[in-house]
């Protein structure tokens, strides 16, 4: 199974990209990191779970990150019914599948 695995490398690679690219982002980073292993054990450099909820800068970069680089761009669906009708509207619309295609410029 390899699904996750050229998601996750590409997500990665576009917010190393975004916070190299913005130094102003990388520093609050950076701030945010030195923020959170000052309140760790002396010399420990070991993430913990309970740190993890402490990087909020960090999770609202890689949500804008995904946002502007999604890994996935398109998302597809197959209807169940082939007919949808809409009483308030004077045309009849017939769909059996469908795609969304996200493009960020």
């Amino acid at each position: 199974m390899f699904e996750g695995h050229d998601t996750t490398s590409a997500s990665l690679a576009w917010t190393i990209h975004l916070i190299g690219k913005y130094p102003e982002v990388q520093a609050k980073l950076h701030a945010e990191v030195d923020e959170v292993f000052s309140n760790a054990p002396e010399g420990s450099t070991e993430v913990t779970y309970d740190m993890l909820s402490q990087f909020k800068y960090l999770e609202l970069v890689l949500k804008e990150s995904l946002r502007m680089y999604p890994s996935v761009f398109s998302i597809s669906r197959v209807l169940s019914e082939d007919v949808v009708s809409f009483p308030f509207f004077s045309f009849l619309l017939v769909l059996s599948s469908f795609s969304f295609f996200f493009f960020f410029f």
